[in-house]
């Protein structure tokens, strides 16, 4: 049994490994196999380019995003699946240098500094949730191996910034560094509408230094813009964002992306766009009303934010599946220290989500996805009502320090 038990880890590392060189190749024949292929980084490159060109002003006018889209993509307008740029303004400022070199150079650049922050994530989480390093470097290889990890590398997703970014405020928050926990999430703003539990949770806490750093950050990023294109262009964003939060809109091609969320779960079952929104509002005031009531756990709150984060998001992809591994390692730490009650419930979860996500590119699962997710955030919040590992059970007493006893004379 010892002998199979040191040979588990061995081989999920080598079968982690193994699956990784298959996305590898995957995606490298994905990427240069097919010039019919263009990822999701186009979109960020046109608004980049928009900017790098001189006109930033013509940022959200979709005609002017699909000619280049066109150009680049050599698919003449009649043919053309645009996928708009529908990030704020602020993002296209950081991307505008970028695009200063050929498309196909900026995405391969893009896509290893994205698998670089995926890693360098991962390592920074294991370190702070105190894994041991073997251990560690295992849970780095087996988490690369999920699925919309790979996704948002080949598609050339921001999600490995995102993914960085609420470890790095994760880590602040655990070690009680509120200021910078918030700033954190303020950098995270880039994709607002899938990170909106973690601010909540702030608020939620009451930590003042949080919220302020928060808001500064995101005056610093409006104050930019505004300067950069002049204030206007938020409410041109704005304007532009208006018909895909419209349940029937068609004007993107991402509109519907709804599949891993309340929203596409009551569209599943044929209920109106009204009824995810109010079951998103229900989650939303459970979560505060847990986070007012319950201990104070610091990874557990963070780790449920984060999939009340995605729940609730109107608009995500199945890239934005991959910050569940925030909340995947923060329970696997907990397993290794005995002190995860009903370890099952996690598991099955975790192992519906992984398995789905192969198939689920399409959404066609995203159901089964989202009842997972709900699932691992009702554990959570369970969770966050049991007694401390180390703490007495309710009507239980602590036993009593040992004295040491004089020797016999």
């Amino acid at each position: 049994m010892t002998k199979f038990r040191r040979l588990g880890p061995v081989a999920a590392a080598w079968a982690a490994i193994l699956m990784i060189g298959g996305y590898f190749f995957y995606g490298w024949a994905l990427a240069t196999g097919s010039h019919r292929w263009w990822p999701d980084f186009i979109a960020y490159y046109t608004g980049g380019r928009l900017v790098w060109t001189g006109h930033g002003a013509q940022l959200y006018d979709l005609p002017s995003q699909y000619r280049i889209e066109s150009q680049l993509s050599g698919v003449p307008l009649s043919r053309l699946i645009p996928l708009p740029y529908d990030n704020p303004p602020h993002m296209a400022l950081l991307m505008a240098p970028l695009t200063a070199l050929p498309y196909s150079t900026a995405y391969a650049i893009w896509v290893g500094f994205s698998l670089v922050l995926f890693i360098v994530g991962l390592v920074a989480l294991t370190r702070v949730l105190e894994f041991q390093p073997r251990t560690g470097a295992i849970v780095v290889l087996v988490s690369l191996t999920f699925f919309p990890v790979f996704v948002s590398v080949i598609r050339g997703q921001v999600d490995g910034v995102l993914f960085a970014v609420l470890v790095a405020s994760f880590v602040a928050w655990r070690t009680g560094r509120d200021g910078a926990a918030g700033a954190w999430v303020g950098v995270a703003l880039l994709k607002f509408h899938v990170i909106a539990g973690v601010p909540l949770l702030y608020l939620a806490r009451l930590r003042a230094r949080a919220i302020g750093a928060l808001a500064v950050v995101a005056a610093v990023a409006v104050a930019a813009a505004s300067v950069a294109f002049g204030p206007a262009i938020w409410l041109r964003y704005v304007q532009l964002l208006l018909p895909a939060a419209s349940a029937g809109s068609q004007v993107f091609a991402r509109a519907q992306a709804i599949s891993y969320s309340v929203y596409g779960l009551a569209s599943s079952v044929g209920l109106p766009h009204v009824a995810g929104l109010v079951l998103a509002v229900l989650l939303i005031v459970a979560f505060v009303a847990h986070i007012r009531a319950a201990r104070r756990d610091a990874a557990l709150e963070f780790a449920l934010a984060v999939v009340l984060s995605i729940l609730v998001s109107p608009h995500q992809g199945l890239q934005d599946l991959a910050l569940l591994l925030i909340p995947g390692l923060v329970l696997w730490r907990r397993a290794l220290d005995g002190g995860l009650r009903a370890p099952i419930v996690p598991l099955a979860a975790f192992a519906v989500i992984y398995a789905a996500s192969f198939v689920s590119a399409g959404g066609d699962l995203g159901w089964l996805i989202t009842l997972s997710m709900a699932a691992l955030g009702g554990y959570l919040t369970w969770l966050g009502w049991q007694p401390a590992p180390d703490a007495p059970r309710p009507g239980t007493q602590a036993a009593p320090e040992r004295l040491p006893q004089p020797a016999a004379g």
